[in-house]
């Protein structure tokens, strides 16, 4: 995968990470576990349906390759991920949070974000034991022993059991806003 930024598109990010995610082709529903009877929904001209949408036979419960990972509920376009995921497997010294927002042309706030992500997910299991841990000790981002599908299929198994901080703070103050206003 040695698309540019500028070049690759949103299918071809989706396309990506549903690889990274399932390797066999077959999507596994991340609600009940079901993987037989998943199928793509295909979005009409006029529906509200949106591009790289499944749905479960099991449950019938809707889902995306980000549901239930460390990419879900992010704004930032799937194809800023992938480019995130070639920029720390290309050099074993890392990426600073400025040279990331620089490199991804985003920024500051959002490459913070995006790199507390992958922090998040490097305490978490798929990543314990590896050589992956340098973030923490140097405070540089980097995947550099790994390949670019094994860092994205690695990062998507990980599942996240909390809220960003920020989000729920801000949450809270929604909350105290309402009640006094």
């Amino acid at each position: 995968m040695e698309a540019d930024q500028e070049r690759m598109d949103e299918r071809m990010a989706r396309d990506f990470w549903e690889a990274a995610r399932w390797p066999g082709g077959q999507p596994r529903c991340p609600h009940c576990g079901w993987q037989e009877r998943c199928y793509r929904l295909t979005p009409q001209p006029g529906s509200r349906t949106r591009e790289g949408l499944w749905r479960c036979g099991g449950c019938r419960k809707q889902f995306t390759v980000t549901v239930r990972t460390v990419l879900e509920g992010g704004k930032l376009p799937l194809r800023v991920w992938v480019r995130l995921i070639e920029l720390l497997c290309s050099r074993a010294a890392g990426w600073t949070v400025r040279e990331l927002s620089e490199a991804l042309r985003i920024s500051y706030m959002s490459a913070w974000m995006l790199s507390d992500r992958i922090r998040y997910a490097l305490n978490q299991e798929p990543f314990s034991g590896t050589d992956v841990m340098r973030w923490r000790v140097e405070g540089r981002a980097s995947f550099y022993p790994l390949s670019e599908q094994k860092a994205a299929a690695m990062l998507l198994a990980v599942v996240p059991e909390r809220k960003h901080p920020l989000a729920s703070a801000r949450q809270l103050a929604r909350l105290a806003r309402r009640r006094s206003g």
